[in-house]
């Protein structure tokens, strides 16, 4: 009887196939906010999230039980959205000479199918094949599905178009490099505008607003994630 073999699952997931493939293999640290009954803890321990040759370790809990294990990243195809990892220590090598799992996503219009691939050796016969670590991978996924599926319907957008008839190159420089002077044009709507962090009109520079909305004093601070002047746009969050 062979000790060695190969499990191959797959499940659809209705959220975005990029998303799911960028959180295993690029954020794998943000599952344990998203599946924390599950997931406990993923930390980096060489190199950068999402390259190959990386290793993180996992604490988890599996049937019942706290468990941890080390992991190296073998293959990642951005491509095809499939990543390959070795087990390199932990609480599973303890029933296993060894252990690799591939995650690979296949995106086909609004159809996301998510395949699961173990394959692993035992130490011995008398040990399980690992139909359970199958289950756990599949409700993880499951549990990820949910989370986005939730996150997508709390999102938004809204758009406005109004035209102006000063100068737009005027306009964009009042909001892009001089924001302060907005509270000395309309003091009614905007008190004060402050700098935090960096330096006026630079990505990552952080600008304090106080304004009257709805007849309330509010406060918020913002970051700007992207200039372009050719097209004058500004990206604040």
């Amino acid at each position: 009887m062979s000790l060695k073999g190969k499990l191959v699952s797959e499940i659809n997931i209705k959220c975005n196939g990029d998303v799911f493939h960028e959180i295993l293999g690029h954020k794998p640290h943000h599952i344990s906010s998203i599946c924390p009954d599950k997931i406990q803890n993923v930390n980096i321990h060489e190199g950068e999230w999402g390259t190959v040759g990386s290793v993180n370790s996992w604490n988890f809990t599996h049937d019942g039980k706290e468990k941890a294990v080390k992991e190296i990243v073998e293959e990642i195809d951005e491509e095809k959205k499939l990543i390959k990892k070795k087990i390199i220590e932990g609480d599973i090598l303890e029933d296993y000479k060894s252990f690799y799992i591939t995650t690979h996503v296949e995106t086909k219009g609004e159809n996301n199918l998510v395949t699961w691939i173990i394959e692993y050796e035992k130490k011995n016969a008398n040990v399980p094949d690992p139909h359970t670590y199958m289950e756990f991978a599949l409700n993880m996924t499951k549990d990820i599905e949910t989370h986005h599926i939730k996150k997508m319907s709390l999102e938004g957008k809204l758009v406005s178009e109004i035209n102006i008839k000063c100068d737009g190159d005027v306009f964009h420089e009042i909001i892009m490099y001089k924001p302060h002077h907005m509270c000395n044009i309309c003091p009614d709507k905007i008190q004060k505008v402050d700098i935090h962090e960096g330096e006026l009109a630079t990505i990552d520079s952080v600008r304090l607003w106080k304004f009257t909305h709805d007849g309330k004093e509010m406060v918020a601070k913002e970051v700007i994630e992207e200039i372009d002047e050719e097209k004058k746009l500004v990206k604040k969050r």
